[in-house]
Order: structure tokens, then sequence, then C-alpha cells
């Protein structure tokens, strides 16, 4: 099993578009070959 983890740095007052972005884009992501999931999650570090 191949797992990838991706960090991806949004700027101050886009979180509302990327979350819309990755709502949009989560069907194109999950019509990959050998897709199983995708989770994401806001950094408790920032």
């Amino acid at each position: 099993m191949i797992v990838e983890h991706a960090l991806l740095q949004v700027k101050t007052g886009h979180e509302t578009a990327f979350e819309k972005a990755m709502t949009q884009g989560r069907p194109l992501i999950a019509a990959s070959h050998g897709f199983h999931s995708i989770e994401v999650h806001p950094c408790a570090d920032r």
C-alpha cells in the first residue's frame, strides 16, 4: 500500500475558498485509479 501525505499551506483569509475547492475536487481525486480515501484536517500547530 502507498500512503501519500501533503502539507498544504493556505494563505490567511483563503480558508473558505480552499475548503470549497477541496469539496469540488474530491470527485476528481476519487476517480483516480486505485483511490481508497482522502482526509483533510487543519493543522493544529499553526
